[in-house]
């Protein structure tokens, strides 16, 4: 039986609390580049906005593209 990699992680950090007296503190780490030397980081919430509703399931999508621009009076963008 297999575990997924974010209850393999969750444990990690579980684990990491509770060493020296629960002062522990856990560090991840993740890439922030693609193998194309791309930046993952997104430097504008409107980007980043983009990228979530593009991800979403495609009946959700209109109302958080709606949601969106009513929060920042702009359609988010990839750019």
């Amino acid at each position: 039986m297999s575990r997924s990699t974010s209850v393999v992680q969750l444990d990690f950090i579980r684990g990491a609390t509770k060493e020296n007296d629960e002062l522990g503190k856990p560090i991840v780490a993740i890439t922030s580049t693609t193998r194309r030397g791309q930046s993952k980081i997104m430097p504008y919430i409107n980007e980043r906005a983009y990228e979530l509703i593009r991800i979403s399931h495609p009946s959700q999508r209109e109302q958080l593209e709606k949601a969106a621009f009513e929060r920042m009076k702009v359609m988010p963008s990839s750019d």
